[in-house]
């Protein structure tokens, strides 16, 4: 009775508890609370009643409970439960789906089977997270000693966790794959039996740059929430920062499984047409034909209702969890984690204030910024036709920045018009940090084709294209991931994209400072490519030198190969340099305004940065 006074005590009077420490008596032992200054708080300790200690640091008063309500709750464990075991009959499934495979060759085409394999592997790992957590309650309810021992490590929630996200974006995405590569095999049913795996190898690459850049988005968005610096209660992800966006992309997947149902029912009614046509007409008959339109009859009867039980469970799913979504006030945090393993947490939807109107206007007509959106536009115009100019040898873009800006001074009526809405920014500004991480990556991919076309000289002419396509989907995953990174912690600041924008930046107080260290990264490497292409001229002229002077080495190949080098290194090696000059330029300029941008103000700073951006077009 003692213990329960002083608890109700200590819960009254802790918002004001102004000491450095305090020690309550509970029915599990005494808790020792340490604070700094008044309200933030630096650990929660425990002594059990045999007198040790158990130290959370971090944690916040009543994270504990929480925790021990969570693993000793029946109804979760039970959930659990059923988890481990459906968890435990699908991977037995699974494995003896391989076995009859091993045992009974499937005589189906390469490229379906290879996204057949990457379906049922990502959902061994997705299902396989999920008797790893409930393992790892089970361990804790078995093995605690205080309430905070039931608290997991936030590396541990990430490790058990993402793969759970892995399968919201893979498994949809996979279903697609298979849908467009039976597509492709309707539609190329003459030759389609005797083509190669490339066409999933790239498919396949394409779903795992989108999962990666969609997991990359998810870690960012919730490692900034502050939920994720202590040991966490619950296994989930969800933070404040990305509930509305993991909300809209279950409905978007959604969306997509249903098509990929409907479009799997009209595969199989046109392959019965092309059938009946073959049947029909002996002049059309033709063995192969008709053995792919067999197969793929065969193939879309499995199929079709396994995209068709997915879309009806995948739509229950979103049901029941809209409806417990609607009844998480009544439910409580554990009933409603317990029921959808996933918390949704709404943003403040803040409104832009006058300040803002004000700044956004003076923005807009600010002379001297015009002047360099005008320049923008001229040096992007001029750029743009130097591509088209040259589009037969090099597939590049570029994307005019800024130039609707310009429409805002000539049609607003009051300030508030002036500001930007937020989806724009991230539409005309995202491709500027895409330009900032792929520029260099790319430049550093050719740069390291060359040298394995100078290493392997003798029998590089020979080699397919391979090794240009890996290292260009490489590029574009690095690229992706910093895009998803720059958005995640742009998102995050809800001061900066919670509302209509002045300026278009996405630079934020959670991405500011890893944003300039990746300026120095890339400048430190255009530095060691432009070294490397020097080096790797000397070198190429050096093995000419030997084919010209040795008889024995010659080869017609080799010296046509050699000579290649040296031409391509000759083009490459100035736009290089060039590239580097300037983006050294660039950085050394953008570092003296930035040191200079109290004294500037915000308006003179985003301006002068804007006119900055400009060296990089007289790089081209």
């Amino acid at each position: 009775m003692m213990s329960k006074i002083m608890c109700d005590c200590a819960k009254i009077t802790l918002s004001s508890f102004t000491r450095d420490s305090a020690c309550v008596v509970t029915l599990s032992g005494i808790r020792c609370i340490t604070f700094q200054g008044k309200f933030d708080l630096i650990s929660v300790m425990y002594f059990t009643p045999g007198g040790e200690p158990s130290n959370q640091s971090g944690a916040e008063v009543g994270d504990c409970e929480a925790a021990q309500a969570s693993i000793t709750n029946v109804q979760y464990n039970i959930v659990r439960a059923v988890q481990t075991v459906t968890g435990l009959v699908i991977t037995v499934l699974l494995l003896r789906i391989v076995w009859f495979c091993k045992t009974h060759p499937v005589k189906l085409h390469a490229n379906l089977v290879s996204i057949l394999i990457s379906v049922f592997l990502l959902y061994a790992i997705f299902v396989w997270s999920f008797i790893v957590a409930a393992a790892w309650h089970f361990y804790l309810a078995l093995t605690y000693s205080d309430p905070c021992d039931c608290l997991s490590p936030v590396w541990l929630v990430y490790v058990v966790r993402m793969p759970f996200y892995m399968y919201i974006a893979g498994s949809p995405m996979l279903h697609l794959a298979i849908m467009v590569e039976r597509v492709r095999a309707t539609l190329f049913v003459h030759s389609y039996e005797r083509a190669g795996t490339k066409f999933a190898i790239g498919i396949l690459a394409i779903v795992v740059v989108l999962v990666t850049a969609f997991c990359v988005y998810v870690y960012f968005s919730s490692i900034i929430d502050p939920t994720f610096e202590r040991p966490m209660i619950y296994f989930t992800l969800t933070g404040r920062y990305n509930a509305t966006e993991l909300l809209y992309v279950h409905y978007f997947f959604l969306l997509l499984v249903i098509c990929i149902s409907i479009a799997d029912y009209f595969l199989i009614r046109m392959n019965r047409r092309l059938k009946r046509t073959f049947s029909n007409k002996v002049q059309d008959y033709s063995l192969s034909r008709n053995y792919q339109t067999n197969e793929n009859i065969l193939t879309m009867r499995i199929i079709f209702p396994l995209d068709f039980s997915y879309t009806i469970f995948f739509s229950i799913f979103n049901i029941l969890s809209g409806y417990i979504r609607i009844k998480r006030e009544q439910f409580g945090i554990l009933m409603y984690i317990r029921t959808y393993e996933a918390i949704t947490l709404q943003q403040d939807d803040s409104r832009y204030s006058p300040e803002d109107c004000l700044a956004a206007e003076e923005s807009t007509n600010g002379r001297a910024y015009n002047i360099v959106r005008a320049a923008q536009l001229l040096l992007a115009l001029i750029t743009n036709l130097l591509l088209i100019k040259i589009v037969l040898y090099y597939r590049r873009s570029l994307i005019t920045l800024h130039s609707n800006l310009l429409v805002l001074a000539l049609t607003y009526s009051d300030p508030c018009d002036c500001l930007s809405p937020v989806w724009l920014v991230y539409v005309v500004r995202m491709p500027f940090y895409a330009y900032i991480a792929g520029s260099p990556l790319l430049h550093f991919g050719i740069m390291v084709e060359r040298v394995r076309a100078t290493v392997f000289v003798r029998d590089y002419e020979k080699e397919g294209r391979k090794f240009g396509i890996g290292i260009f989907i490489f590029m574009k995953m690095l690229t992706l991931a910093f895009c998803a990174y720059v958005y995640g912690t742009s998102k995050m600041d809800t001061e900066l994209t919670g509302k209509p924008m002045v300026y278009f930046t996405l630079t934020s107080k959670f991405n500011s400072s890893q944003l300039i260290y990746v300026h120095y990264f890339f400048l430190f490497l255009v530095i060691c490519i432009s070294i490397a292409d020097y080096a790797l001229i000397r070198m190429n002229n050096k093995l000419k030198s030997k084919f010209s002077n040795k008889v024995q080495d010659y080869s017609l190949s080799r010296n046509y190969q050699t000579n290649e080098n040296i031409l391509t290194m000759r083009i490459i090696f100035p736009l290089d340099l060039s590239y580097t000059i300037f983006f050294s330029i660039f950085n050394i300029l953008s570092g003296y305004i930035r040191i200079k941008r109290e004294q500037f103000g915000i308006l003179m700073y985003i301006r002068t940065y804007e006119a900055i951006t400009l060296v990089r077009f007289y790089y081209f």
